[in-house]
C-alpha cells in the first residue's frame, strides 16, 4: 500500500476443509484442529492459566451474534472439559489482552462485559451497558464495576437513541 500500511490478514477458503496444529500444553502433543465446512474452531488462553481452552462456534446469526461451546483443558485429565458458564453466554470476545479475564459483547445495544474466574467460577468483573429507558426513546449507558466483591453502578448517561 502506497501509504506503507500492509493488510496482514490471511484470508483462506475453507470450504474443503483445513487441518491445523495448536500446541496447548508443553506436556501434551499437538492438538490437530480439522476444520470441516462451517465449523470454525479456536484455541485461546480464556482463563491465563497457562493452557489452551477451545472455543467451537456453534451459532451465528445475521446481526452478529455468534455462540461457542467452550471446553477448558484440565491438564490433570490431559482433556478439554466442558465449561457450561462460558457456553452459555454467547458472543464471547476471546481473551482480555494482558488480562486474566474475558470479554463478551451485545450486538443490538452497545454492551461490553468482562469476566475473570474466581473461585472455579467466572465472575462479572466491569459492564458497560446500553439499554432503553421506560418511554424507549432515550438509551441509558451504565458502567458498573466490582468493588468489595459486588458490582457497583459507577457512571450513568442518558443519550437520544439513534436507532429510531
Amino acid at each position: 500500500m502506497p501509504d506503507g500500511n500492509v493488510d496482514t490478514t490471511i484470508h483462506r477458503d475453507l470450504r474443503r476443509g483445513a487441518m491445523f496444529l495448536c500446541r496447548v500444553h508443553p506436556s501434551l502433543p499437538d492438538y490437530r484442529f480439522d476444520i470441516i465446512g462451517d465449523s470454525i474452531k479456536e484455541l485461546h488462553h480464556l482463563d491465563h492459566e497457562g493452557d489452551g481452552d477451545l472455543m467451537l462456534m456453534s451459532q451465528w446469526g445475521a446481526t452478529g451474534n455468534v455462540g461457542h461451546d467452550v471446553g477448558r483443558f484440565d491438564p490433570a485429565a490431559k482433556r478439554f472439559v466442558a465449561d457450561s458458564e462460558l457456553s452459555g453466554l454467547g458472543n464471547i470476545a476471546g481473551p482480555v489482552p494482558g488480562r486474566p479475564r474475558i470479554r463478551q459483547y451485545q450486538t443490538r445495544y452497545f454492551g461490553r462485559v468482562e469476566y475473570c474466574r474466581e473461585g472455579g467460577h467466572w465472575v462479572e468483573v466491569r459492564s458497560i451497558m446500553d439499554h432503553p429507558d421506560s418511554t424507549g426513546a432515550r438509551i441509558i449507558r451504565e458502567w458498573r464495576e466490582r468493588r468489595n466483591g459486588r458490582l457497583e453502578l459507577i457512571r450513568a448517561d442518558t443519550v437520544a437513541d439513534s436507532l429510531r
